[in-house]
């Protein structure tokens, strides 16, 4: 992302009236993904790991690994 025009407290709405875009991303190729992990889990949580990302609403799938975790519980 290289860009966000909106900010905290900003209203945003789904029917995008305004005109301006939320953000502008420069590079589509890889994406940074946080995803909250069970405490159950975690022992499985290595830089190894490699998972699948589903989009349903574009019906397509992508291949990821885990780059790094918060080490935080």
């Amino acid at each position: 992302m290289t860009a966000r025009s909106v900010d905290i407290g900003d209203l945003v709405d789904a029917g995008g009236k305004t005109g301006k875009a939320l953000f502008v991303v420069s590079d589509v190729h890889m994406m940074r993904i946080y995803v909250d992990v069970p405490q159950a889990f975690l022992g499985e949580m290595k830089e190894i790991l490699k998972a699948t990302l589903r989009l349903p609403s574009i019906d397509e799938t992508f291949q990821a690994r885990l780059f790094t975790t918060s080490n935080a519980v």
